[in-house]
């Protein structure tokens, strides 16, 4: 990082609880297990994130918003202390609030990622804030393998790029990457990861050594055997 820039990133995640995270995967998994696995993500997620650098400094951005979800997260997420409730009724809207509120901080770069990539090689976190740090890049995005993305990172206030986007679809990032361009913006792509959204997204973490919560969850329930015998 760059002395003196204060830098931080958001982790949107939700309370992991019965009937309402992983819905995507239900079936062929349970409520039950979808919770189960959902949580062991945000385990996964909880350590990684210990090994960023300490002067990017890591919010919690939590749904929903009630005091038995920070408990539930507090647990999960030990030595975090802040944890901010999402706000509004888009993606657009959730990603735009938590920009202006570390912004309002005083945060000069900031970059945001979700929970559905337990494995995501910190590297490229910190990959983020260096372009926006040491290059021309005014939005950093992460490409995700559904067409979305992992991360999204600015250094001013470029909230255009979340409007009139069709969230939850394969055009998300060509989209963003159109709005951006229309207002003159550059974007810079980081490497492309995935987010575990789909049973064929779910075999991808099976013999994963960097999600040891995930594998290990997938590996003492049905999910292995149903995925290697090609029931997922």
């Amino acid at each position: 990082m760059v002395k003196d820039v204060k830098c931080a990133l958001a982790v949107f995640v939700k309370a992991p609880r019965v009937g309402e995270v992983k819905t995507r995967l239900v079936p062929p998994l349970t409520d039950v297990e979808a919770r189960g696995l959902y949580e062991a993500f945000l385990k996964d997620i909880s350590e990684r994130l210990k090994s960023l650098p300490h002067d990017i400094d890591i919010h919690i951005f939590y749904t929903p918003d009630d005091n038995a979800a920070i408990a539930e997260l507090s647990a999960i997420f030990k030595g975090y202390q802040s944890f901010i409730p999402q706000i509004g009724l888009t993606l657009g809207d959730r990603l735009t609030a938590a920009f202006e509120h570390l912004f309002n901080d005083g945060y000069a770069n900031i970059a945001i990622i979700g929970s559905d990539s337990p494995d995501l090689p910190v590297e490229y976190i910190e990959e983020a804030f260096f372009r926006l740090t040491s290059t021309s890049a005014e939005i950093v995005l992460g490409p995700a393998k559904d067409g979305g993305y992992y991360l999204v990172a600015m250094g001013k206030r470029h909230y255009s790029i979340f409007e009139g986007i069709n969230w939850s679809t394969s055009s998300v990032l060509s989209e963003t990457i159109e709005r951006a361009k229309a207002d003159g913006l550059e974007v810079t792509l980081l490497r492309e990861w995935y987010d575990v959204d789909t049973s064929e997204d779910l075999k991808s973490l099976i013999d994963v050594n960097d999600a040891r919560h995930s594998t290990s969850f997938i590996s003492t329930s049905f999910i292995r055997g149903s995925a290697i015998d090609g029931k997922l």
